[in-house]
């Protein structure tokens, strides 16, 4: 079959995976442990692609406020516990004169584990999330996740990673892709396997990875109580992604990547309406760069394609590019711009996907050591193939982060979300405002 070399592939992932490769360990906020990283730790030399000169305000070490860990033969442990308080204006995400209101109450016991080898690094993962509703407690939910992942270095900067994880989610009511006449919430089970390299040597730079997802939707009922199906949204993708990279000087490259995809859905036809099989490809050239003391980043442009099976189902094709750019105006503030645009999955059933265009821009700041302010703002536009629909999305919000010690943080939010629908087959508009309220307890 024409994914037999990648299913070959992910199984090498999960026999390395079991003997100690490497890494891309999940992000963590500024009160958070420190993560392991898919960078090669055991070189002195400095690296021509290393883009360290600036350090962001979310990133600096806060060494009084930090989780010390407990200690563990050759790991450290990190537990973590967050309680927050969410009040939000409009929970079902629904148009103007159908708001309801509620209080939400998040408890999200999390322990992330870590090596501390000068070798190699493996780290894992175990997260929950409980959500209860003040009010409406058919919207109350729990997730939950489990990771592991590794790095196996080889020579000098070259090193193997990988890893796999599986989590239970829920699609946030305000997600374009939830169905709005579902009774609750939609919940899906994604497990993923990832598997790659990257070989470094002097000005060159290459590296490629697999990596495998498996998505299984929970089937629900609408608000009438009628059937709604959501195992027709089940798929497994494979993504192959290659990257050349050639340094011009310690402080800019220029690349070029290559990635593919497949998309598989489970269910075909005549169980499912379509055939929603799709294979993709993405071509870009871009440069990756730190300068001086004002910026660092990678922007990279190129041109996206994705064939559907089904016949009639139109190709989606057109300009990508990728912005992740930080400034640093001063020592004490970062501003973060992004920008993207990649092809979704939709849930309306007459479109093949849909072009999904994002751009936004982040300041954090810090005001104190341990106070730190933040503002974001953001713009997408969602444009549907084969159907007549374009969402047009909006958001901003603030926030500000006291650190109390290294056991104790406490942060405050508030967020807005606002989606226009538009053409036939458009769907509800509506605006949404958040506050939030949470403490941290870290070990």
């Amino acid at each position: 079959m024409k994914h037999d070399f990648g299913r070959a592939l992910v199984a090498v992932a999960s026999l390395v995976a079991a003997s100690s490769i490497a890494s891309q360990a999940r992000a963590q906020d500024v009160s958070g442990p420190v993560t392991a990283t898919t960078e090669s730790e055991n070189v002195s030399a400095p690296s021509e692609f290393a883009r360290d000169r600036n350090i962001s305000v979310r990133e600096r070490p806060r060494p009084d406020y930090e989780a010390e860990g407990v200690h563990a033969g050759s790991f450290f442990l990190y537990p973590r516990l967050t309680f927050d308080v969410t009040y939000d204006d409009n929970i079902f995400a629904s148009p103007s004169g159908f708001r309801q209101s509620d209080t939400i109450f998040q408890t999200s016991p999390e322990l992330a584990i870590k090596s501390d080898w000068s070798r190699h690094s493996l780290s894992f993962l175990a997260h929950a999330n409980f959500n209860d509703y003040l009010s409406h407690t058919t919207e109350d939910t729990v997730n939950y996740g489990v990771a592991a992942a590794g790095r196996l270095d080889v020579i000098g900067r070259s090193y193997l990673f990988g890893g796999a994880s599986y989590d239970r989610s829920t699609e946030a009511r305000t997600d374009p892709s939830s169905p709005q006449a579902a009774a609750r919430p939609i919940q899906y089970d994604l497990g993923m396997a990832n598997f790659g390299g990257l070989y470094e040597l002097n000005r060159v730079r290459l590296q490629g990875e697999v990596t495998y997802s498996d998505y299984r939707y929970q089937n629900n009922t609408t608000t009438s109580g009628a059937f709604l199906r959501q195992d027709d949204r089940d798929r497994a993708v494979w993504t192959e992604n290659a990257r050349a990279e050639y340094a011009l000087s310690p402080a800019t490259s220029i690349f070029v990547t290559a990635t593919t995809n497949q998309r598989i859905y489970r269910l075909q036809p005549p169980v499912a309406q379509f055939d929603r099989d799709s294979s993709g490809y993405e071509i870009d050239v871009g440069s990756s760069f730190d300068l001086t003391h004002l910026m660092r980043g990678e922007i990279d442009v190129g041109y996206l394609s994705q064939s559907y099976s089904q016949p009639g189902f139109q190709t989606i094709s057109g300009l990508s590019y990728k912005v992740l750019v930080d400034w640093f105006p001063t020592q004490l503030t970062t501003v973060d711009l992004s920008a993207s645009r990649t092809v979704q999955e939709p849930v309306d059933i007459t479109a093949s996907g849909f072009l999904s265009s994002n751009v936004g821009i982040r300041v954090d700041h810090e005001l104190f050591r341990n106070i730190l302010l933040s503002a974001k703002a953001g713009y997408g536009q969602d444009l549907y193939k084969g159907a007549s629909r374009t969402d047009n999305r909006a958001n901003a919000g603030v926030s500000v982060t006291y650190l109390l010690n290294r056991r104790v943080g406490l942060r405050l939010s508030y967020d807005y979300l606002q989606l226009n629908s538009s053409g036939t087959a458009r769907i509800n508009n509506y605006n949404d405002n958040r506050i939030l309220g949470g403490v941290t307890l870290q070990f």
